[in-house]
């Protein structure tokens, strides 16, 4: 009975401090933003590379913000303008076709998030145990 406790604790501990260490990264950001841009506005491969690069881009320097000593106000203004200016970028690349639906898209795609995938924990079989108990209690 130890054994399977410590076990589920040890299951336990690994699964909280994998969660606690996994963060978003600046790259998984932009691909999940670039991929949505791609399937919204039906950009080309370069159009995707060059998408994906500049929020690479922005989204790094949005952690620089995030670490540096100042305001919560002035953190707040410097990363809309880095995002104003990624967007102005992003429309510069785009078609005519594109800009016209880019209008819609421009404020849903700052909200797309990363997906993290999702890995199941297997738990051990407690019938094989609990088989094993009767046993012993019959003889």
């Amino acid at each position: 009975m130890k054994k399977l406790f410590v076990s589920f604790l040890f299951l336990f501990l690994i699964a909280f401090a994998g969660s606690t260490i996994a963060k978003d990264l600046p790259g998984d950001i932009a691909g999940a933003k670039a991929d949505y841009l791609y399937k919204k506005l039906k950009l080309t491969n370069e159009q995707y590379t060059s998408v994906y690069k500049l929020y690479l881009d922005m989204h790094q320097k949005v952690e620089m913000i995030a670490l540096n000593k100042m305001t919560d106000e002035m953190k707040k203004k410097q990363m809309f303008d880095l995002r104003d200016k990624t967007n102005v970028e992003i429309e510069k690349l785009l078609t005519k076709e594109q800009k016209e639906k880019w209008a819609t898209v421009k404020e849903k795609v700052c909200k797309v998030k990363y997906k993290k995938p999702v890995k199941k924990v297997v738990k051990p079989e407690i019938k094989e145990e609990k088989k094993e108990e009767k046993t012993e209690v019959k003889k």
